[in-house]
């Protein structure tokens, strides 16, 4: 159980570096999928995969990413950008 939690704390450093700071969105699905693969119930990981997918123009993905988030936990913020992904998806 704690090397997960480790796992899952380099897995999500890792894309959020190729998300944010490298500007890699690709790269961060797939360590965002993996964290996830550990454990699914982690609202700010589908949030985060659900942002990657936004900034590949994936609108279908990132909604339900989002979504999935909003089932785990949910929070103003998240709601509004589900309401932003639904417009650009609807275009």
């Amino acid at each position: 159980a704690g090397d997960d939690v480790l796992k899952l704390k380099v897995l999500q450093r890792i894309a959020q570096i190729y998300l944010q700071e490298l500007s890699d969105a690709k790269a961060a699905v797939i360590y965002y999928e993996e964290a996830l693969r550990i454990n699914p119930n982690l609202p700010s990981v589908w949030e985060s995969l659900g942002r990657a997918y936004f900034q590949l123009k994936q609108y279908d993905l990132s909604l339900q990413n989002f979504n999935k988030a909003l089932n785990v936990f949910e929070t103003q913020e998240l709601r509004s950008c589900l309401l932003q992904i639904q417009k650009m998806a609807c275009r």
